[in-house]
C-alpha cells in the first residue's frame, strides 16, 4: 500500500496509544505536512502528542522531530 494513500483516524490513534502506551482518552487530529499528528487527552488529565510517521522517514528526521516536540521538565506546559 502506498503511504500517500494511508489515512489514520482519531479512532486508530486512540487504539495506538492504548495498545502501545496503556493510555486511555480522546484524540483530536492536528495539522501535519507529512505525518499524522494527534492531541491525546488522557482520562487521567495528562495531555500528549501522538505523531505517526511513514516508512520513508529516516531516523535522523524522526529524532529531529522528537527533539523539537520534547518538553523539558522545568518548562511550563501550554
Amino acid at each position: 500500500m502506498e503511504y500517500s494513500k494511508i489515512i489514520i483516524t482519531a479512532y486508530q490513534a486512540i487504539k495506538i496509544v492504548l495498545e502501545n502506551f496503556d493510555v486511555q482518552g480522546t484524540a483530536k487530529p492536528l495539522p501535519g505536512e507529512i505525518d499524522f499528528n494527534f492531541k491525546i487527552d488522557a482520562l487521567d488529565g495528562q495531555q500528549y502528542i501522538l505523531k505517526v510517521s511513514g516508512p520513508t522517514r529516516t531516523r535522523i528526521i524522526w529524532t529531529f522531530n522528537r527533539n523539537c516536540c520534547s518538553t523539558p521538565a522545568n518548562t511550563p506546559r501550554i
